[in-house]
């Protein structure tokens, strides 16, 4: 059911300079993100699909199913860039559903992939002589993987049940008037999704507090809960490490380099996620709150953009990320084989000298 609300022409306003040039700027980070961060992020789930340690390690199918879930956010570009051009939602209840429920699905995704990553760790560096390591397979982690997903989908459902289009009916004057369609998440309190309202004011109120209903829980299954656990995982590695040491806990040299990198690469994605994130949560929750400085319209506007622009970029950065520790990973190893081989081709000569 899509909703109509008439409001005056107070509550959008003109479209002032400010207005124009923050939203200018902010389509054309939107635009550079997909233009970068697609084609960044196939090369990442080709590269991986393709490495020799694919099907051996569950840590790069966790991280093959972050690039996917980066690969899949980014595409959904075109639907922010055609939303924010014309101002208005004019592409129909189905796709308004699909838009809001894909957004928050990114958000859910990355998080739990990450956490899984941070599971995958704790597991490899803490528990080397515990019988949960020997659950560390691939097909293990395809299991981990579809269960994630499965959560990610029954976690966007009452988003996709509860996204709708609203009409909001801009009074100019009194022959004018201006309908703008916004599409957004509305609780309704009734079973068949229609809404029981007496006057715009009650329909405003419901609108304010579907917002909260919205962010309260995008924010905690999307960004804080996963990342608690996140940051204890690796926590408690770092402890096990300072305290036992790296040696200690692999002996194996070539396991302990892979085993350590991928964990660094961990931390580094859930730096990255966690900060990136973190300016847009701050703009949502000072909205909530009613924060003197989001009274400031264009004060809002411009860190508004600048926040999600943010976010938005993490999944820009995060293949960059694995591709940089690929790099790194294939430049030691090959340091390494050099130095093997010319330390065998020494030893071959010693051993030809002292058959002579």
């Amino acid at each position: 059911m899509e909703e109509i609300l008439e409001l005056g022409y107070f509550f959008y306003g003109k479209q002032e300079n400010y207005k124009i040039l923050t939203k200018l700027f902010g389509n054309l980070a939107y635009i550079v993100a997909a233009l970068v961060g697609i084609p960044a992020n196939i090369i990442v789930i080709k590269r991986i699909v393709q490495s020799k340690d694919f099907q051996k390690s569950a840590s790069y199918l966790i991280i093959l199913n972050l690039a996917i879930a980066d690969f899949l956010f980014l595409s959904g570009t075109p639907l922010l860039l055609y939303n924010s051009f014309l101002d208005s939602w004019n592409l129909g209840l189905f796709l308004c559903k699909a838009f809001l429920s894909s957004n928050a699905a990114n958000h859910f995704a990355s998080s739990i992939f990450m956490g899984l990553l941070a599971f995958d760790r704790y597991l490899a560096i803490c528990c080397k002589n515990n019988f949960l390591h020997k659950y560390r397979t691939y097909y293990v982690g395809v299991i981990f993987c579809i269960i994630a997903w499965l959560i990610v989908f029954f976690a966007i459902l009452p988003l996709f049940h509860f996204g709708n289009i609203v009409h909001f009916i801009d009074n100019i004057n009194d022959t004018t008037k201006l309908k703008k369609n916004v599409c957004m998440l509305v609780w309704s309190p009734t079973n068949d999704g229609e809404f029981l309202l007496s006057d715009s004011l009650d329909f405003f109120e419901n609108l304010q507090f579907s917002r909260r209903i919205f962010t309260s829980y995008t924010f905690a299954l999307g960004y804080i809960i996963p990342l608690v656990a996140v940051w204890l995982f690796y926590a408690i590695i770092i402890y096990t490490v300072r305290k036992h040491g790296s040696s200690t806990i692999i002996s194996n040299n070539h396991i302990k380099k892979r085993t350590f990198k991928i964990t660094r690469l961990g931390i580094l994605i859930g730096v990255i996620y966690t900060f990136c994130w973190l300016p847009f949560w701050f703009v949502q929750w000072s909205i909530e709150e009613g924060a003197s400085w989001t009274l400031k319209h264009s004060c809002l506007m411009a860190i508004s953009y600048f926040a999600y622009v943010l976010g938005y970029f993490n999944s820009v950065i995060n293949p960059f990320t694995f591709i940089s520790f690929s790099n790194k990973h294939k430049h030691f190893a090959y340091k390494d084989s050099q130095k093997k081989r010319l330390k065998d081709k020494k030893y071959g000569i010693l051993l030809k000298n002292h058959q002579l």
